[in-house]
């Protein structure tokens, strides 16, 4: 299932280093976006919570749950 959500995930990913780590019944996402400035963090949160919107069908439709920490 990793193989799969890493598939998803590169959809929207461009050019951005992440992982995907089953921890038990979920699935733990970490985006490797480093924040230097305060735009730096709010476009981190943005792009987590683009995220979360966007996977949310994947995560119904194959019955896992996502946790995406950037």
């Amino acid at each position: 299932m990793a193989w799969k959500i890493r598939k998803e995930l590169k959809k929207y990913l461009l050019n951005i280093k992440f992982n995907v780590r089953k921890q038990g019944d979920w699935y733990e996402v970490i985006i490797e976006h480093p924040s230097r400035t305060i735009e730096d963090a709010k476009n981190a949160t943005d792009l987590r919570d683009m995220l979360y919107g966007k996977m949310y069908d994947f995560e119904v439709e194959n019955g896992v749950s996502l946790s995406i920490t950037i």
